[in-house]
């Protein structure tokens, strides 16, 4: 069993795409779901070098961080408290709701995106999924990104 998903058998009724689907919405369109948005993809852009790792917050090997550890880098390691060890691939996205103030919709949308946009763990792998998780934050912002200001 991954961290993105409980269990292999769940009895799946119709009915349960549209009220995930909705949830969904209400949860990035909602002032926590903008605020991670933000800060994700000012986290993503504020790292060194432009990979995010699959599988934890933080990878001991490569010291490599998911999707919510750029997020939690960005908001200060004090602003969120941890009650589990970042790098435990074990760590379930309902443990991951609480310690960013976000529903545990978002905390799993944000998971799935880091997890599953590419199973391997390679440098070009890593790469690959920062550009399509920092993609996926910029199109659910419902205000656009101010463009960068030169200094001229």
């Amino acid at each position: 069993m991954s961290r993105y998903c409980d269990s292999d058998d769940y009895d799946y009724e119709p009915w349960m795409e549209g009220q995930a689907a909705g949830a969904m919405r209400s949860a990035i369109r909602g002032r926590r779901g903008q605020q991670l948005l933000r800060d994700l993809i000012a986290g993503l852009d504020a790292l060194p070098v432009p990979e995010l790792a699959a599988g934890s917050l933080e990878d001991p090997e490569t010291g490599c961080v998911c999707a919510l550890g750029a997020v939690r880098i960005q908001r200060g390691a004090d602003a969120v408290p941890l009650r589990f060890d970042p790098t435990d691939p074990d760590i379930d996205w309902r443990d991951l709701a609480e310690p960013f103030d976000i529903s545990e919709t978002l905390a799993n949308a944000v998971v799935g995106q880091n997890e599953y946009c590419d199973g391997s763990n390679d440098e070009p792998s890593r790469r690959r999924r920062w550009r399509s998780v920092r993609d996926w934050a910029v199109r659910n912002l419902t205000t656009p990104l101010e463009p960068e200001k030169s200094n001229d």
